[in-house]
């Protein structure tokens, strides 16, 4: 495990299928690679890329029962956003949250559908 910005309470690693249960509550998709965030030693989120009939969609979760600060899940966000930008291809997602996805690099190419361009 690594920690985030040097933050002993922030750490993260890659995400097992394990992991995508324990955030999301769902079976993990076939084809993916996302970071799961520990806050206090509690699984907090998870997020990165899943691969669905030949288009690469960046997801993401937070676990509504651990209280970490909106800083931290945004500095999770940039990291993110390093693994996409490592894997080098254009990728999309579905924003709940359109002002973060656009401070994140997305553009809105029809209603809430995001498209990030590498």
């Amino acid at each position: 495990m690594e920690t985030l910005d040097s933050n002993p309470r922030v750490t993260f690693r890659l995400a097992t299928a394990e992991d995508v249960r324990a955030v999301t509550g769902k079976d993990a998709p076939a084809t993916l690679k996302a970071l799961v965030f520990f806050y206090d030693g509690k699984p907090a989120g998870i997020g990165g890329y899943k691969i669905e009939r030949g288009n690469y969609y960046v997801f993401s979760d937070i676990n509504k029962d651990v209280d970490a600060p909106k800083i931290t899940v945004y500095r999770c966000a940039l990291k993110i956003m390093d693994l996409i930008r490592a894997r080098g291809l254009p990728m999309f997602t579905v924003a709940e949250n359109p002002s973060l996805c656009e401070r994140m690099g997305f553009e809105q190419i029809a209603g809430s559908l995001y498209k990030w361009q590498f």
